[in-house]
């Protein structure tokens, strides 16, 4: 009878240490899914704030809302904050933990899912937005913006951002993150320099057929005059070659072209570009008198990859033409795009 109790005691022990390590695995597997459920939202926020960078970038890169200051370990720095379509702002959440995401992260719930902000500790994502910095050949601004998983901890993070303000105005900047936490990096530089490639691109594209354009009026210009600016049909003084006095500057545009005077057709007076509920304000070329490029019959290029439009100049003292340079030969368009409120591609035309 002892043996037989003795036995039963063993298999009842056996049956709770297999029952506990059961428990302890479905525990382990349980923590390790909830890991990998928090680093796929993690990704999917990168991936969202990405995406809306990348259709946003221009107000992302401008100055519509003033920059603030986010408190860290590495001392007070400065943050940059962006307006979402909706009239909210983006800002950096670095130092504490935010009280709700219904309340204390409005910016954040612009990506809708707010299972996506949640870490497996159940501690938001926090999120760190630079203030201006520039591209290195001054060809236009960007931010980069910073997420941190905490993995969990609810005091303030451990990673922080290292920002120096540069003679140009614009900030470089680093982001130290904690060994014990996860950071990526929505790379601000790497999208805004591949929109602006793109939209160099286009502008080139654009800028070869408006001379082929000339150079075809040339051809067919029986007087083939190479004096002649075929890159505008009427001159500042309101006149073209049909109606001139022989001999005066009127006569040197030909009336074969389809390109107006900037000066005098569709001129800009206000610069701004309108988009996905942004109004975003620029800085045209000093001395430009732009025209809008999708006045000019054959030009398809309405918009650029940065929501801008694409503007010439054919009449101020920038380009050469016969009132600029006193009837010599060498004439000149200019096109110009916005890709920031402070930054924009130029590009000369020659005929």
């Amino acid at each position: 009878m002892f043996f037989i109790l003795f036995e039963l005691l063993v298999a009842i022990v056996a049956f709770f240490g297999v029952a506990a390590g059961v428990v302890e695995l479905s525990s382990t597997l349980w923590r390790n899914y909830q890991k990998k459920v928090a680093e796929e939202r993690f990704l999917s926020l990168k991936e969202s704030i990405e995406a809306f960078y990348r259709n946003n970038a221009m107000a992302v890169n401008s100055r519509i809302v003033s920059d603030a200051t986010v408190a860290t370990r590495g001392g007070t720095q400065p943050s940059g904050r962006i307006r979402l379509p909706d009239g909210r702002i983006l800002g950096s959440y670095l130092g504490a933990k935010p009280v709700s995401i219904a309340s204390a992260v409005p910016g954040l719930l612009y990506f809708k899912n707010e299972n996506q902000l949640i870490d497996e500790g159940g501690a938001p994502f926090r999120i760190y937005i630079t203030p201006l910095q520039e591209d290195p050949q001054g060809r236009f601004a960007y931010r980069d913006i910073y997420l941190v998983n905490a993995k969990g901890r609810t005091a303030a993070v451990g990673s922080y951002p290292n920002c120096t303000l540069q003679p140009s105005g614009y900030y470089r900047c680093e982001f130290i993150c904690a060994p014990d936490e996860e950071c990526v990096k929505v790379d601000g530089y790497k999208i805004t320099l591949e929109l602006y490639r793109k939209t160099l691109s286009e502008v080139e594209k654009t800028a070869r057929r408006i001379q082929t354009y000339a150079q075809q009026l040339y051809a067919q210009d029986p007087q083939k005059d190479i004096l002649r600016y075929y890159l505008s049909h009427e001159s500042t003084a309101n006149k073209n070659d049909l109606t001139c006095s022989p001999g005066t500057v009127d006569c040197y545009f030909s009336h074969l072209s389809e390109i107006r005077n900037s000066s005098l057709y569709n001129r800009v007076y206000s610069y701004r570009e309108s988009f996905n509920g942004y109004r975003v304000y620029w800085t045209p070329p000093a001395g430009s008198r732009l025209a809008y490029a999708s006045s000019i019959p054959f030009l398809t290029l309405t918009q650029t990859p940065f929501h801008a439009r694409l503007y010439y100049d054919n009449s101020s003292g920038l380009i050469r033409n016969p009132q600029t340079v006193s009837n010599y030969a060498g004439y000149t368009m200019l096109l110009f795009t916005p890709v920031d409120d402070a930054h924009g591609i130029t590009y000369y035309i020659g005929q």
